[in-house]
């Protein structure tokens, strides 16, 4: 694409004119951020154009991109089945090692009483292929584990050691199995009332009456959306007046219900729950404050007399208060999500996520760090608005043009708004020409480093942890035949590290290579030599 005339530049060469602005550009182009930017000027001068470009991204970004991003997802795999691999082949070490240490304890008699669970644990030569239970249970329960694991492990050692007191090897690397499994999250049992008050139990404790609840929230955001809808209508007075009403109505029947709940349920387990502690605080929020806006106006509605003398603006923060925490109870349609099968695949996903996501989380706020403090040290005062400027001069589009004067590299802060914006490589083609136009052309660089890093490295692979996430609570669900707990909630299961994630893809250390590795620790046997 060459010069068609002297005095105007041709369409092409505005994004093609020497190899190195070619080369910048197909990378915005390969993002698809400033698509039309970039094809347009060719694609006015001849329409066959856009076979270049619709070849281009075919193969770089349809095949070349989701190949690297399959390759860098399946290189996290490996690289961290590795690491889990080393990390179950440690627990199973120390269970050993473990259990080698206690065959050398007894129970000592207490000086105190011999139930102490206190007593002391001494060390003795001995060839014992068994432990005491009791030594066994006094360290369980000494120990920092969780209550529920702790109480698996006993359970499970007395469940297997019925006949006699002693606990084999067997035994007890199968109790420290349990540590390893998934366990779902229990539903309390409720109180339970007699007589006419068990139906009034029923009712309140019901799935049907959350159902009920998530239905009435759905009308009442959309009689706010009409509500909205009609703010400048003529007849506006009359018609808020039927809404508030019937808005009132609404949250009248929030407050029973969430009354009802409390009793059905009781306090301890009504609030374990994160959404009853919501609709409790939405109900009596919005109560309160339709009291308050009736008993100072007369009315539940907003009139145009209370408008014309609310010189300070009372009423219509009231009024408008109320409506927007109003709009909150589009929440209460959430609840629902446990009543269906895949609300547990969904929820342990996020949660998941939420725990293990936070070492990518860290990476980026470092890179995040390193990258603003590098911009701030080349481009600080590179930026600067020119004496006399208008935007209408300008060309259209450009970093002048829309006045992104306030992204630049003077401060920390608008350093790492210019970033999150080249990650999200919305209009980043913008920054990247704006920097060559205050710079030079090799300051491109950076901001294309930090494209890469950011978003073609770190989030690719953040998003191929959730998809990993997601496969494997798929198949767990299928595994346990998407079971369903008490009052038809769907089991919910829950990753706590890494470790659980990886473990069905580990295979178990042999015998042969833990007691390798525990001759490494001679301090062990050296009562035995």
């Amino acid at each position: 694409l060459n010069h068609s005339t002297d005095d105007r530049i041709d369409e092409g060469t505005k994004y093609f004119p020497d190899f190195p602005d070619a080369l910048i550009n197909l990378i915005v182009l390969l993002t698809t951020a400033n698509n039309p930017d970039v094809t347009l000027p060719a694609y006015s001068k001849n329409r066959l154009y856009i076979i270049y470009f619709a070849i281009f991204l075919t193969i770089g970004l349809y095949c070349l991109m989701t190949l690297f991003t399959v390759i860098k997802m399946n290189t996290f795999k490996e690289f961290f089945t590795t690491s889990m691999q080393n990390s179950l082949f440690r627990r199973r070490l120390a269970i050993r090692a473990c259990f080698d240490v206690l065959l050398e304890s007894e129970v000592a008699p207490s000086s105190r009483t011999t139930d102490d669970i206190t007593s002391s644990l001494v060390t003795r030569q001995s060839s014992r292929l068994t432990i005491p239970m009791l030594v066994v249970t006094r360290v369980i329960s000494g120990t920092n584990l969780p209550e529920l694991h702790r109480r698996a492990l006993l359970d499970i050692l007395t469940r297997n050691n019925q006949q006699n007191s002693q606990v084999t090897w067997d035994m007890f690397s199968t109790a420290m199995l349990s540590l390893d499994a998934d366990h779902p999250k229990q539903v309390v049992e409720h109180h339970e009332y007699s007589g006419i008050w068990t139906l009034v139990q029923l009712i309140g404790a019901s799935k049907y009456l959350t159902w009920f609840g998530n239905a009435i929230g759905l009308i009442n955001f959309i009689i706010l959306v009409i509500e909205g809808g009609l703010r400048y209508h003529p007849k506006f007075d009359t018609i808020d007046t039927i809404l508030s009403n019937i808005l009132f109505s609404f949250c009248i029947y929030y407050f029973l219900e969430t009354i009802l709940k409390l009793w059905s349920l009781r306090p301890k387990i009504f609030f374990k729950y994160v959404f009853n502690t919501f609709d409790t605080i939405l109900a009596l929020s919005l109560l309160v404050l339709h009291i308050v806006h009736w008993s100072i106006y007369g009315a539940l509605s907003i009139t145009q007399f209370d408008r014309d003398n609310d010189d300070r603006g009372t009423a219509r923060s009231l009024w408008a208060i109320t409506r927007i925490i109003n709009l909150f109870v589009v929440f209460r349609i959430i609840r629902s999500m446990p009543h269906f099968t895949n609300y547990g695949i969904i929820m342990g996903t996020i949660s998941d996520g939420m725990r293990n996501l936070k070492a990518f989380i860290g990476i980026l706020i470092c890179l995040f760090y390193g990258y603003a403090v590098l911009g701030m040290w080349l481009f600080r005062g590179v930026i600067k608005v020119p004496p006399g400027y208008d935007s209408k001069n300008a060309t259209c589009g450009s970093y002048q043009q829309s006045n992104y004067w306030a992204n630049n590299f003077d401060d920390f802060f608008s350093t790492v708004v210019i970033l999150y914006d080249v990650m999200l490589v919305n209009n980043w083609g913008v920054f990247l020409n704006a920097l060559r136009e205050f710079s030079t052309r090799w300051s491109q660089l950076y901001l294309v480093s930090w494209w890469f890093l950011s978003n073609v490295y770190i989030l690719a692979l953040v998003l191929g942890f959730i998809v990993e996430l997601f496969a494997l609570n798929v198949a767990r669900f299928e595994e346990s035949g998407f079971a369903q707990g008490q009052n038809g909630l769907a089991n919910t299961y829950f990753v706590k590290t890494l470790f659980h994630l990886f473990k069905r893809s580990l295979k178990e250390p042999s015998d042969e290579e833990i007691n390798k590795a525990l001759t490494k620790y001679k301090r062990l046997y050296d009562n035995r030599k």
